[in-house]
């Protein structure tokens, strides 16, 4: 068409049209091209925060200082603050489909010289824990001040024991405490299963879990001591024994 216009004036208007149709055109698979890589790029960037997740999750568990259960699975690790506690030990949050666990890990000052630390001592040891059945209210809350944002985590337990403390408040590090809510609640009440590899579709897993209630008689649990027959303190989903606050008996379940 530019070369027929080259010859003929009255085809210039023609030529600019496809022109315009044709630079449209390109521009139109230009971002067709564009969209389909951000997408790709978004997708890569999601699943590389998932798989940091993951191995900040399984190097958090090779240096605990507890172990998980053999039948516990582990579902996510954040570095957090225990602020609700006076001193406000830093370590790491770790939740399982049984328990939710919070480990002390910090550095601390143990020798200084002239307002210079020259010697420091890595303090390690788990603070609380709570099975996950025990975990009855959530609150989230993100508190913000100048250049300063934080997101709080409360927590608060059915039942005050030797190793879960009545409430707690958590500042988390490099992560969402909505997102951490989310993952509590489906830990408790089970619906993390079917996130799983592998899991069967959530209808099969009902229909399952019915045909196990139906031929195989529950499994009744302990309500008394069998050293002293006191009575033993509720037993919730996530807990393997319970003590009795009477005489420390420990009693599996």
């Amino acid at each position: 068409m530019l070369q027929r216009a080259n010859r003929d004036a009255g085809l210039i208007s023609t030529a600019e049209s496809r022109m315009a149709v044709l630079q449209s055109n390109i521009n139109a698979a230009d971002r067709r091209v564009r969209d389909t890589f951000d997408q790709t790029q978004q997708q890569t960037y999601l699943l590389k925060r998932e798989i940091d997740k993951v191995q900040f999750l399984f190097d958090a568990l090779d240096e605990a200082s507890f172990d998980l259960l053999p039948d516990e699975h582990p579902i996510a690790a954040c570095e957090a603050v225990w602020t609700s506690d006076q001193d406000e030990p830093e370590g790491r949050l770790f939740l399982t489909d049984a328990r939710l666990i919070f480990e002390q890990r910090q550095e601390i000052a143990k020798k200084k010289v002239l307002f210079i630390t020259t010697e420091k001592e890595l303090i390690q040891k788990k603070l609380w824990e709570s099975p996950i059945g025990a975990v009855e209210e959530l609150e989230a809350e993100d508190k913000k001040s100048f250049l300063r944002r934080q997101e709080l985590l409360t927590l608060r337990f059915s039942e005050r024991t030797r190793e879960t403390p009545g409430d707690v408040t958590l500042q988390l590090k490099n992560t969402d405490n909505e997102s951490w809510r989310a993952l509590i609640r489906k830990a408790k009440t089970g619906q993390i299963n079917s996130e799983r590899y592998g899991a069967p579709a959530p209808e099969q897993q009902l229909a399952a879990t019915i045909e196990q209630e139906t031929t195989t008689p529950p499994k009744d649990l302990p309500t008394v001591c069998p050293n002293c027959a006191a009575s033993l303190p509720p037993i919730f989903k996530g807990m393997k024994q319970v003590v009795c606050d009477y005489c420390g008996t420990t009693v599996n379940i």
